[in-house]
């Protein structure tokens, strides 16, 4: 077995050498080495405790990624094989029929969605898991039958007249590459993304794209975190870049910047983004290069974002209460009300109590 061989070239480093023995290099090696596997009828969470107990390499996925699947760690697999090829191939062509791929770290083995298999937004289907496949196995940037083949395929949802020309001269430009890999490099020169939809592959500009995965579920734990590494966790889970403008982060009190707290669970991205916008009173745009956090009170005109921007929810429908709710000893979700929550006669006693503070404020500023 993998791990046999493991261990026993640990076994001949001598004892210092070994405690700061290069674990990946070791890795790597293992990676390299002949394999073979054949399992029928085996959930993905049994598959991968089976893969570690037969190869000795860690492999590890996290729930979230499994949640991406069909039936999440319940996803069954009928066939699970691969014969006398290096373990590292086996691995990739195993989890490839489910739109991933592998990271190599420093002593495991990561399985990690591809950006067609991320962007879907939801649980994948299987007719999207095998749209990701087939064209996974194309090369469009090569070969003029793989890029009709392609064709039969896309959908554009793009503003631009004649989209297919300019998509197939930039593939071409590509050159040799996985199919899904050209697409990728395509769509990014001119603006666009795509995700599968069904059998289909859908071409949208890149904003919408962003807006799309921020449909998705994430978990955020932040206890007095710095503000940005809040927003990496939601950018990690949900794919989507997120830049903090330099004028937000100066307007943030610094233990804000440097100590927020914010705790949410079970809600999509972009309305945890809403949240702690409103919590942080800031805005954000999302725009051709992601999500971008702005100061309202500097202008949104001066965040350089590209291509057609879109603002976040509270510019047209305003955020007017956030509510911390306890869900758990130190979990705390803050709930969002915003305008069109409320019936017209809170509204606008709102807005009359609202002129009174600002009045006593004004009648405050004008004493000696």
């Amino acid at each position: 077995m993998m791990w046999t061989m493991l261990i026993a070239w640990m076994a001949v480093l001598p004892g210092a050498a070994q405690e700061q023995a290069d674990m990946q290099g070791l890795l790597q090696a293992v990676l390299d080495q002949p394999a073979k596997l054949s399992l029928t009828d085996i959930k993905l969470a049994d598959l991968i405790a089976v893969l570690e107990q037969e190869t000795g390499v860690a492999v590890r996925m996290s729930p979230e990624v499994m949640s991406m699947l069909p039936h999440g760690p319940e996803t069954l697999f009928t066939q699970a094989e691969f014969g006398n090829v290096p373990l590292r191939e086996g691995l990739a062509g195993l989890f490839a029929e489910l739109g991933m791929t592998l990271e190599v770290r420093r002593d495991h083995v990561e399985v990690v969605p591809t950006a067609g298999l991320l962007r879907i937004g939801r649980r994948a289907t299987w007719e999207e898991l095998d749209a990701l496949r087939q064209v996974a196995a194309l090369q469009p940037g090569l070969n003029d039958a793989d890029v009709e083949s392609l064709r039969a395929r896309i959908q554009f949802r793009v503003p631009q007249r004649e989209p297919w020309g300019a998509l197939a001269a930039r593939m071409r430009e590509v050159g040799a590459g996985a199919g899904d890999e050209v697409i990728e490099i395509a769509c990014g020169k001119l603006g666009w993304s795509w995700y599968p939809e069904g059998a289909k592959i859908v071409i949208v500009p890149r904003a919408d794209q962003f807006a799309r995965q921020l449909q998705r579920v994430v978990t955020v734990r932040s206890q007095r975190r710095p503000f940005a590494e809040t927003l990496e966790q939601v950018s990690a889970q949900c794919g989507v870049p997120i830049i903090v403008d330099p004028g937000a982060l100066s307007a943030l009190s610094p233990d804000a910047r440097q100590r927020f707290v914010f705790s949410s669970e079970g809600y999509a991205a972009g309305d945890v983004l809403n949240a702690i916008a409103a919590q942080a009173r800031l805005s954000y745009l999302i725009g051709d290069e992601g999500v971008v956090f702005y100061d309202p009170a500097s202008g949104a005109q001066r965040v350089p974002v590209s291509g057609n921007g879109a603002r976040s929810p509270s510019s047209s429908d305003p955020v007017v209460g956030l509510v911390p709710v306890t869900i758990g000893p130190g979990a705390v979700i803050h709930l969002l009300v915003r305008e069109s929550d409320l019936p017209p006669d809170v509204i606008e006693e709102l807005k009359n109590r609202k002129a009174e503070v600002v009045e006593t404020i004004r009648s405050s500023l004008k004493q000696p």
